[in-house]
């Protein structure tokens, strides 16, 4: 069986299995890939391409969302149409019952 130490650093204490590596804290100095970079200039074209690309994205989401809202509209109507019926048939059910049940 491996024997455990107890090691205080700084304040902070850890137990560790002799023979183990210890991770090492990540680096605070680590940056961003891309803040090393300079901002590139979007060219006309690119430009033009990503405002087309957009612009039929957003007709593509007009269209879904007006479709899903139209099944909502459908789904209202066929459970209003079915909640009248329950209602008649509860009426003519009470109506069939003895005057002492109603």
């Amino acid at each position: 069986l491996p024997t455990w130490e107890f090691t205080a650093i700084d304040g902070t204490s850890s137990l560790r299995c002799p023979g183990s590596v210890a991770a090492s804290a990540p680096s605070k100095q680590k940056q961003n890939k891309r803040s090393n970079q300079r901002p590139t200039e979007e060219t006309p074209e690119r430009k033009k391409q990503r405002l087309e690309k957009n612009k039929e994205a957003a007709r593509m989401y007009r269209g879904k969302q007006k479709e899903h809202i139209q099944t909502l509209k459908d789904r209202i109507a066929k459970l209003t149409e079915e909640n009248n019926g329950i209602r008649e048939e509860i009426k003519a059910l009470k109506q069939q019952a003895p005057p002492w049940q109603r």
